[in-house]
C-alpha cells in the first residue's frame, strides 16, 4: 500500500487564536477523511470569523463506539493539542515552534513462527503535518514603542497580553470595525493593529483549509477499502 505525506505550510499564529486554529484544521481533516458516512456540524470559530465542519454523529448504521465517533474524535483531538502546546520549543525572540501529526492506518493480521503466532500490524497510509509558529510578545507595557519604532509588524492586545505578527498589508479598507475584533474600548492604534493580525490570521486559515480540499480530492489510490483508524 502507498504511504502519501501532506505537509500544510507553517502557520504564524497568536496564543489567543492558536488552539482554535489548529482545532479547525484537524476536524476539517478527519471529517473529510471520515471512511463511513457522518452527519457534518458547522463549527463557528469563537475568536476567528471562519467555520469548518466536525463530525457531529455517526449515521444509523454506524457503531457509536467507532473511533471516528464525535467523543473519541474530541477527546483525541484536545488530548493531543494540550501535550502540544505544552511541549513547544523556543524558535526565536518571543517565538515558540511545534507540529502536529494526523495520521490514518489499518490495523492487518499477521501470522509468524510457523503460523502458529498471530499478530497485529499497524500499516499507515496517509499523514498530515501541521506546522506553526506561536508568537507571543511578553508584556502590554511595550506596545507604545512597538507600534511607533515599526512599521513592518502589527500589535494586538488580549486579556492585558501583547501579540504581534508581521504585516503583509498597508491597507485597512477591507477590515470590519474594530468592536468585532473586541477592541471597541480601546486606544485607536491597538484596534487598528488588532484587526490587521486578527485578518491575517484569517486569510492564512483560509489558505491551508483549501490546501486540505484540494489534497483530500486528489489521488485516493492509496486509501484501503475497509475501515481505518486514526490518531494525532
Amino acid at each position: 500500500m502507498n504511504h502519501k505525506e501532506h505537509v500544510l505550510g507553517e502557520l504564524e499564529l497568536r496564543p489567543l487564536h492558536t488552539k482554535e486554529a489548529l482545532q479547525c484544521l484537524l476536524h476539517s481533516i478527519i471529517f473529510l477523511r471520515a471512511p463511513n458516512i457522518v452527519r457534518p456540524r458547522e463549527v463557528h470559530c469563537r475568536h476567528l470569523r471562519l467555520s469548518y465542519p466536525k463530525v457531529e454523529r455517526p449515521t444509523s448504521s454506524s457503531s457509536s463506539s467507532s473511533p471516528f465517533s464525535v467523543a473519541r474524535i474530541d477527546e483525541v483531538v484536545d488530548s493531543a493539542l494540550d501535550a502540544c502546546l505544552r511541549n513547544l520549543t523556543p524558535a526565536g525572540p518571543n517565538l515558540s515552534r511545534g507540529h502536529l501529526v494526523l495520521t490514518f492506518y489499518e490495523r492487518r493480521q499477521t501470522l509468524s513462527f510457523f503460523r502458529l503466532i498471530q499478530n497485529e500490524e499497524r500499516v499507515v497510509f496517509e499523514e498530515w503535518i501541521i506546522p506553526f509558529l506561536v508568537d507571543s510578545m511578553g508584556s502590554t507595557s511595550t506596545l507604545a514603542s512597538s507600534l511607533s519604532a515599526s512599521d513592518d509588524g502589527f500589535v494586538g492586545v488580549h486579556d492585558g497580553e501583547l501579540y504581534t505578527e508581521p504585516s503583509s498589508h498597508s491597507s485597512m479598507s477591507t477590515l470590519p470595525p474594530a468592536s468585532l475584533y473586541g477592541g471597541g474600548g480601546e486606544d485607536p492604534a491597538i484596534a487598528v493593529e488588532q484587526q490587521r493580525a486578527q485578518a491575517r490570521t484569517e486569510a492564512l486559515l483560509r489558505s491551508r483549509l483549501q490546501d486540505i480540499y484540494t489534497l483530500v480530492n486528489g489521488s485516493i489510490d492509496h486509501i484501503p477499502p475497509v475501515s481505518y483508524l486514526f490518531q494525532v
